[in-house]
């Protein structure tokens, strides 16, 4: 009970803060600058921690999502500094998750399209402008070795810009048979590492809902 507690003052404070300061401390993700250094990722269970790897340097682990009981995934860059704090929507089915600064002051919430299987990405904020489309795509290589047997998810989406007409990258299961490993694509003429830090929490909350339900169902422990 306690920790809960403590945790919702933490969440209390920081939303208190960034409500009073126009100031970019709570504003962005801190410590992410690594982003820009590639065009494509990986995202892969090890140990109960989800580690991210830079595709284009041998696979080298440049952030690790860190498994927290009843709170979400602490992402952590190579260096363990904390980048975002990404949470599963337990009380809505409006919404998959939100994203979070690590002093735990929401930043973007990822909410369902009345209609379909795609999102948008908003800002926490009372007039939720949408910054991101995260588009499922229907028929692809993945939903046939889903169907086959082969996958085990046919997790793949289009992220554009919210009038559709940009796309700013795209997440899709590998194709390795018995292995779940989420593939990232940033297009390299978006550079902006705020856009590609959400794409990777967007990732982290599709890896969850999607992908390892035996996580999602550690999170929401005790």
């Amino acid at each position: 009970m306690y920790p809960k507690l403590v945790d919702q003052i933490a969440g209390g404070i920081a939303k208190a803060v960034q409500k009073a300061t126009d100031s970019h401390a709570f504003h962005e993700f801190p410590d992410c600058l690594s982003l820009t250094h590639t065009d494509r990722l990986s995202i892969k269970l090890m140990n109960d921690a989800l580690i991210v790897r830079n595709e284009e340097q041998k696979k080298t682990t440049i952030m690790l999502a860190q498994v927290q009981k009843g709170h979400g995934l602490l992402l952590k860059n190579e260096t363990g500094k904390s980048v975002m704090l990404v949470r599963l929507s337990n009380h809505t089915t409006d919404s998959l998750g939100k994203l979070m600064h690590p002093s735990q002051a929401t930043l973007f919430k990822l909410m369902r399209d009345p209609c379909g299987l795609n999102f948008s990405l908003v800002k926490a904020s009372s007039e939720e402008t949408v910054i991101m489309r995260v588009e499922k795509v229907m028929v692809s290589l993945q939903s046939f070795g889903k169907a086959m047997g082969f996958l085990g998810s046919d997790c793949v989406y289009w992220l554009k810009s919210p009038d559709r007409q940009t796309v700013i990258g795209h997440i899709r299961t590998k194709l390795a048979i018995n292995s779940n490993i989420l593939a990232v694509k940033f297009m390299s003429s978006q550079r902006d590492v705020q856009k590609r830090a959400a794409v990777v929490g967007v990732a982290l909350l599709l890896i969850l809902s999607e992908m390892y339900p035996q996580l999602r169902t550690l999170l929401a422990s005790d």
